[in-house]
C-alpha cells in the first residue's frame, strides 16, 4: 500500500469519530475532492502529487475535528502527529506537508509550490462542488477550470 493509503487510513480514524453525520461525510467528501485536486494540479505543474495529496487529505482536519479558531495551523499539527505515528515520512517532506496545511487558507500570500497547489486545490474542489467563489479565487484556479 503506498504512503497516501496509509495516511487516508489513519486520518479516517479519526474523521470515523465525527459525531454528526453530515460533519462527518462533509469532512470525507472535501477531504478527498481536494486530495485528488491537488494531485491532479501537481501532475499538471510536474510536482509531486503524493506529498500534495496527503496535504490535501490532511488539510482541514481540525475544522471537522475541533470546530474552532485557526484550523489551517490546527490542522498542521494534527497532520504533523499523523505522519510522524506513520513512520513513513523524512522530517523535511513532515515539515512540507505541515507548511502547506498551516498556509492553506492565506490565499492573499503566495508562498512556495506546495503551498500554492494545495491552496489551489482547496478552491478548485469546493468550484467542482458548486460553492461561489470570489473573483480573486477564479482568477487563481483559472488554469485548472
Amino acid at each position: 500500500m503506498n504512503r497516501y493509503e496509509e495516511i487516508k487510513k489513519i486520518a479516517d480514524r479519526y474523521y470515523n469519530g465525527i459525531e454528526n453525520d453530515e460533519n462527518r461525510a462533509l469532512c470525507f467528501e472535501h477531504s478527498q475532492a481536494v486530495a485528488d485536486c491537488a494531485k491532479e494540479i501537481a501532475e499538471k505543474e510536474k510536482y509531486n502529487p503524493e506529498l500534495v495529496q496527503i496535504a490535501g487529505y490532511l488539510h482541514d482536519c481540525a475544522q471537522y475535528l475541533e470546530h474552532g479558531h485557526h484550523h489551517a495551523f490546527r490542522s498542521s499539527v494534527m497532520a504533523r502527529d499523523m505522519l510522524v505515528s506513520s513512520a513513513l515520512f523524512s522530517t523535511e517532506e513532515i515539515h512540507r506537508i505541515m507548511n502547506s496545511i498551516a498556509r492553506h487558507s492565506d490565499k492573499d500570500r503566495v508562498d512556495g509550490i506546495c503551498d500554492e497547489i494545495l491552496k489551489n486545490a482547496d478552491l478548485l474542489a469546493r468550484k467542482r462542488c458548486g460553492d461561489e467563489l470570489s473573483d480573486a479565487a477564479m482568477e487563481r484556479i483559472k488554469n485548472y477550470l
